[in-house]
């Protein structure tokens, strides 16, 4: 029987705006030890998505999770989607964004 994933709750990212436009590059990078395990189980596959309908069809991935630009002024919410590889068993939680 495969289990769905756990995940780890995720700490709000904070960055500061360059400009004071409300607007930041985040690494989403670091936050997929977090939301599992360091090292990341390799039956893993991490995904981030803008909205949890996204995430929970597993559509329109967030392609750049090294440099993303949020795209809602000041706070914004993405999630995370963790599916265990070969199987259709996933958990998705929200990551909020916040921009200093």
């Amino acid at each position: 029987m495969v289990e769905v994933p756990v995940l780890n709750i995720v700490a709000p990212l904070e960055v500061c705006s360059n400009n004071n436009d409300g607007f930041a590059i985040f690494n989403l990078i670091p936050t997929m030890i977090e939301v599992t395990e360091n090292p990341v189980p390799s039956d893993l596959q991490i995904t981030y998505h803008e909205t949890l309908a996204d995430a929970n069809e597993n559509v329109n991935r967030i392609l750049n999770i090294g440099a993303y630009q949020n795209i809602v002024v000041n706070n914004q919410t993405i999630y995370v989607r963790v599916t265990r590889i070969n199987s259709n068993c996933y958990a998705a939680m929200p990551i909020d964004l916040i921009v200093n």
